[in-house]
């Protein structure tokens, strides 16, 4: 009896950690099925890329004047005077600090570097119009995570305890492929696009996988059972637009818009099991459809000479129409049951400064300092999580090149543990450091 008892006491934990994984580690930041927290970006809707831009707390809608302007404001693309071509990396270190989380004080760690941005840049005039082109390659979301975490339980028998070690790993990216246009419609107005192509066979390396390996003992120190779950994600495609315009005011003022096209994408979810208690679950592959809600924002610029410049953006998303479909049914991430939560849209405000010392006026050498924050909450279950950051950065120009370095520090609560069911389980800070490098080339 107490043979089978515990058992039942292992498989019932068992399919909590399945509850458990599919809250926080499917969806691993907040609700979402894309871990935001590691890179610069929603959780939905990438925001864009470059150590210029994130140096101003991501306020560049209405500046967007580099080889990035297209993961940005593709209509910026007409302020680029000669061809550039830009590369960008990237490091994170994110941590987790868990309060009292599962009736276990610790935390998690994770990191990892990578290519960020990669774009060329060219101008010629076409039908007496000044057309504007672009091509890049841009990581848009990073699912590298690490976690690790102990739950103990009193057994109802005899007063033993049962404790529950689980190790979860998960790495993988998404890229796209992103042409992009802009025209100069009238001087000082531009308006275009950029095309986000989400394919594996475009890219070759959009998609990722997860481990998770369960280990469950009793107080006497006896091995109950091993758990392992693996699950890779695999041709994920899609397709959506940015449309978006700059209006060159005057001297000092800009504004600029952007919008963001919703869109469909699908990916193919193929599990793997092995249980050393006996229990066999079949290989399982599944095909979700991720319903991308649109979203737009506007940003004002103004400049002060050659020396100065202020920026601040503000975006609207519809998390109201953002949706997990399975065969038909919706399954998330806000779904609980057959009850569909209230959905409320989220706004970004972010604002940056920029200041320009002109080192050598003759051969064009520059060095800026920059300095940015933001509001940039994050969708939850029951309402968005408020995330807030702050950000540094340097670089160095002349007429050939420019080289820049930014810090960015985000922190925010995840996920609480009240919407996956477990109940006592505390909100999980969530401290992001994220360091990027860009260099540009002139020609």
């Amino acid at each position: 009896m107490e043979t089978r008892a515990m058992k039942r006491t292992v498989i019932s934990w068992w399919l909590m950690t399945c509850l458990l994984l599919g809250a926080l580690l499917l969806f691993p930041a907040g609700v979402s099925p894309f871990n935001y927290d590691l890179i610069p970006t929603s959780p939905t809707v990438p925001v864009g890329s470059g150590a210029r831009a994130q140096g101003m707390g991501g306020a560049f809608i209405a500046v967007a004047d580099d080889a990035t302007a297209a993961s940005w404001n593709p209509g910026g693309l007409g302020q680029i005077e000669k061809p550039e071509m830009c590369v960008v990396g990237n490091y994170f270190l994110r941590r987790e600090d868990w309060g009292n989380p599962l009736e276990d004080e610790g935390g998690s760690q994770s990191s990892s570097s990578d290519l960020n941005y990669l774009s060329f840049t060219y101008a010629r005039n076409i039908w007496q119009r000044n057309i504007f082109f672009s091509i890049n390659y841009q990581r848009l979301f990073d699912f590298n995570r690490s976690v690790q975490f102990e739950i103990s339980n009193p057994y109802e028998h005899k007063n033993k305890v049962v404790t529950q070690k689980i190790d979860f790993h998960q790495e993988g990216s998404l890229y796209a492929l992103s042409p992009a246009m802009s025209i100069e419609f009238i001087p000082g107005f531009y308006a275009g696009f950029t095309k986000n192509i989400w394919s594996d066979s475009k890219t070759g390396k959009s998609q990722w996988e997860s481990k998770c390996r369960s280990v469950f003992t009793s107080s006497n120190s006896s091995l109950v059972d091993i758990s392992e779950v693996s699950m890779s994600y695999e041709n994920f495609t899609g397709e959506n637009w940015t449309l978006g315009f700059l209006w060159q005011i005057s001297q000092q003022f800009q504004l600029g818009g952007v919008y963001k096209t919703p869109f469909q994408a699908s990916v193919i979810c193929k599990s793997h099991y092995r249980f050393t208690s006996g229990l066999n679950l079949p290989d399982k592959e599944r095909t979700f459809q991720i319903n991308y809600p649109a979203a737009y924002g506007v940003g004002l610029s103004y400049r002060l000479g050659d020396s100065w410049t202020f920026a601040g953006d503000v975006t609207r998303t519809r998390w109201q129409d953002y949706t997990i479909v399975e065969k038909g049914r919706e399954i998330g991430p806000f779904s609980k049951g057959d009850v569909v939560p209230k959905k409320d849209p989220a706004y970004s405000i972010r604002l940056g400064v920029e200041r320009a010392f002109i080192l050598d006026d003759k051969m064009g050498i520059v060095l800026p300092l920059r300095f940015g924050g933001f509001y940039d909450p994050e969708p939850s279950v029951n309402a968005p999580h408020d995330y807030y950051g702050a950000s540094f950065g340097i670089g160095i120009a002349d007429k050939h090149l420019a080289l820049d370095f930014a810090y960015q520090y985000r922190t925010g609560p995840a996920v609480n543990a009240t919407e996956t069911g477990l109940v006592g389980a505390n909100e999980v800070k969530i401290l992001r450091h994220l360091f990027l490098s860009s260099l540009i080339f002139y020609y």
